[in-house]
């Protein structure tokens, strides 16, 4: 008989003991959850400042990618997959550049691969969920539903929403993790002394 030993979930008091090593530290959460929910509040107040800087950002981080691969690709050029890391980084370094010669034209695209991502996905959840009927598959096609819906009316407000629709959904992440840091600050504040 084959009998599979699942591991141990780490006992509460080691769960414990980790947290309370961070204890003191609770105030640098609170005040790194309210710096995050500033700038989340700026980014929402300023969405087209907010979708140029994070396209520029991302270009950048996609053109250092990018020269890395290909310079890590003539590092090892005996390598069977050489042209294939020279491929990459070079695409790389051309989106990359592309990004930030053009931040606007940038976030355009942006916006409209995640209109369409959203309403790929959105229409397949719902007709997943319509075709199988799971336990649970409301869940799914609600999901689903409102995916499309985001995406329609991403698509609709075109190319407005290209200008703001970035820094807006990268605006409410920032917020809502400097919520979730203030929140956690906090709970360490309560933590009680740990049980000997």
């Amino acid at each position: 008989m084959n009998t599979t030993v699942l591991p141990e979930a780490p006992p509460r008091r080691m769960i414990r003991h980790d947290l309370e090593a961070i204890r003191g530290k609770w105030i640098w959460l609170v005040a790194l959850g309210i710096a995050l929910i500033v700038l989340g509040t700026i980014m929402l107040g300023f969405p087209v400042i907010s979708t140029i800087a994070t396209v520029t950002v991302l270009g950048a981080l996609i053109l250092v990618g990018g020269v890395a691969e290909a310079v890590g690709a003539f590092w090892c050029r005996e390598w069977s997959g050489f042209f294939l890391a020279m491929l990459s980084g070079t695409l790389g370094i051309v989106i990359g550049l592309m990004l930030l010669g053009n931040p606007i034209q940038g976030g355009l695209a942006l916006t409209i691969l995640l209109a369409s991502l959203l309403l790929v996905g959105g229409i397949f959840r719902t007709v997943a969920a319509l075709a199988h009927r799971f336990e649970g598959w409301g869940w799914l096609l609600l999901s689903g539903v409102i995916d499309v819906m985001l995406g329609v009316m991403i698509w609709r407000e075109l190319p407005i929403s290209g200008l703001t629709i970035i820094g807006l959904l990268v605006g409410i992440s920032t917020l809502f993790r400097g919520v979730s840091w203030v929140m956690l600050g906090f709970a360490l504040r309560r933590l009680l002394k740990p049980v000997v």
